[in-house]
């Protein structure tokens, strides 16, 4: 069964019209085919939308041999339907998955290296790079990814022919022979990619680096986009607002008096422990001698006083 992927004529299309081709009950959910769909099934590195089928809800979507099935625990009745996605879901999904193809692509451009790894979670994504970044060209990277948005640059997707392709310079995890769909942002990126995309690069808002390890011979770096980034910000400034206020410190200075803290504790430590010490000894000192070894325990301090 052909389904028309309205999700690649118009990733912003929300809510649609569509007929019920089959349902099908597959293990414990159901399988509806629609004739047309915007629900973009599961692929990409990017998850599937959810969202509902008249008042039946869609909990994923994925192609099997060739057919995207929209699954739910409930099956459906009627043949004309009324379709909506989960749009705050796939927007956000939209800014990551964007903001991770400008930063890839500037990336590669920068280095040579592909991305050779990408996983999209619930507040944030991970690329895996080929080869291993220092942390400055990281952050130069960041700052054009930046760059890039503020141009708000179009974002277009488009399938070129078999002979258009060979004279084509794009990135691509897979050796794809046919169907190759291009996303490109003039300048910054040119992708093989399935999944929806923002129509500017503005919508993206910000691309932000959390952090960034070494893996497997590469550089694993912990990205967010857009939204993610609004929350992580906010949920950081607030935890450095509260910490600034328990050590009466500003929120730029919180480091140096949380060193400083931890150096105070370490001074103390070791002066208790002294002072433990000292004290064992003391008390030692006062066991009347015998024939056999004498030990005392004093806070987890032992002391042999003598032989």
């Amino acid at each position: 069964m052909n389904t028309q992927k309205l999700f690649e004529i118009d990733s912003h299309m929300i809510e649609f019209d569509a007929t019920v081709l089959s349902c099908e009950k597959i293990g414990k959910n159901y399988a509806i085919v629609l004739d047309k769909t915007a629900f973009f099934p599961n692929g990409g590195g990017q998850p599937s939308d959810t969202g509902y089928i008249g008042d039946i809800e869609v909990v994923d979507v994925q192609i099997v041999e060739g057919n995207i099935l929209h699954f739910s625990s409930s099956p459906i009745r009627l043949k004309a339907v009324h379709c909506k996605i989960n749009w705050p879901e796939r927007f956000r999904r939209m800014q990551n998955h964007s903001g991770e193809h400008i930063f890839s692509g500037i990336i590669h451009k920068m280095t040579g290296f592909d991305n050779v790894g990408f996983h999209m979670s619930e507040h944030s994504m991970t690329v895996d790079f080929s080869g291993e970044i220092p942390e400055e060209q990281l952050k130069k990277a960041e700052y054009e990814a930046n760059s890039a948005i503020y141009k708000n640059l179009p974002v277009i997707s488009y399938y070129p022919s078999s002979q258009e392709r060979k004279n084509m310079d794009y990135r691509s995890k897979l050796e794809l022979k046919s169907d190759v769909r291009i996303v490109e942002i003039e300048g910054i990126d040119r992708c093989a990619c399935c999944a929806p995309h923002v129509k500017r690069t503005g919508e993206i808002g910000i691309i932000k680096v959390l952090s960034h390890m070494r893996h497997r011979g590469g550089t694993r770096v912990f990205l967010t986009c857009g939204g993610d980034a609004f929350n992580d910000y906010s949920e950081k400034n607030d935890s450095a607002q509260n910490i600034g206020e328990l050590l009466s410190a500003k929120k730029s200075d919180i480091y140096d008096a949380v060193k400083k803290l931890n150096e105070d504790l370490l001074s103390a430590r070791y002066e208790i422990n002294c002072l433990k010490q000292k004290y064992a000894s003391c008390i030692a000192n006062g066991i009347q001698k015998s024939q056999n070894n004498i030990y005392n325990s004093f806070n987890n301090t032992v002391v042999k006083t003598f032989i």
